[in-house]
């Protein structure tokens, strides 16, 4: 029922929090287990308690969002009725297929080639520490997203102008194309700060030209847009807390200090 999924999606907000706090104040700082310190080390800087709040407010914009979907809220609603007024109704058939093109390069399986081959560059380069953050925001916001597809059960737009299957909500290219573009400006502003802006907004053109493809093609609401952003923003905090770690534990003050790791 849309309660029981609203309430379970609530539960696993709670979750997130008592989990942090448990890790935190029960475990590390009550009983001062040393069995890891780096994680001890991540979970008490002020710059992890930062990302954990960005992580519990994302989330929080997420359910309040998901719960709107599955009650056919009025914030749904109006965010679904302009996607359909302002991208998909004014239809063009270059367009069509340039964003017919365009979509595939969000999908999984150009995301999974593109990291791979990153992957075997960043080795090749020496920048190791660098591969498991790609991953882990790629796997993790994939995970999340097939979760909430299978609590949600939102159906896709009857209006589709190409072939697609499975659930809606939340999509599965934004949150793709939003992890690895926030990914990859977490990896440029540490190996190459210079070019940041540049690429960057890059990065940013063409994630954004995934969340119009998915709209102007009509196999996802503006809503499932807005819902896959916010997955795969999820995954890039939680890859940046990944890469913290690797780098062990160290308290940081200010974010600037990992503009010193290109150095190194």
């Amino acid at each position: 029922s849309a309660i029981g999924k609203a309430e379970l999606l609530l539960m696993l907000l709670i979750f997130a929090y008592l989990t942090y706090y448990f890790l935190k104040d029960c475990i590390f700082e009550k009983y001062r287990f040393k069995f890891d310190l780096k994680l001890m080390q991540v979970l008490s800087s002020k710059y992890a308690k930062r990302t954990f709040i960005t992580f519990v407010a994302l989330y929080s914009v997420f359910t309040g969002l998901a719960i709107s979907v599955i009650e056919g809220g009025k914030t749904s609603t109006l965010l679904d009725y302009l996607g359909f007024e302002l991208i998909y109704e004014k239809f063009i058939y270059s367009v069509f297929y340039f964003f017919k093109i365009l979509t595939i390069s969000g999908g999984l399986e150009f995301t999974v080639l593109f990291a791979f081959v990153l992957s075997v560059y960043l080795f090749v380069k020496n920048k190791n520490i660098l591969i498991f953050p790609l991953w882990t925001a790629i796997i993790f916001s994939s995970a999340l997203a097939f979760l909430f597809k299978h609590i949600i059960g939102r159906a896709r737009p009857e209006y589709m102008r190409v072939l697609e299957t499975g659930y809606a909500f939340p999509s599965g290219h934004a949150t793709l194309a939003t992890a690895l573009a926030g990914v990859l400006i977490f990896m440029l502003f540490i190996i190459k700060p210079r070019r940041y802006k540049l690429y960057a907004s890059l990065l940013v053109l063409w994630a954004f030209g995934i969340y119009i493809s998915r709209i102007y093609l009509g196999v996802h609401y503006l809503s499932d847009i807005l819902g896959g952003l916010v997955v795969g923003l999820l995954g890039v905090v939680t890859a940046i807390v990944v890469y913290l770690y690797l780098k062990g534990g160290l308290r940081m003050k200010e974010i600037n200090i990992l503009k010193n790791d290109n150095k190194s």
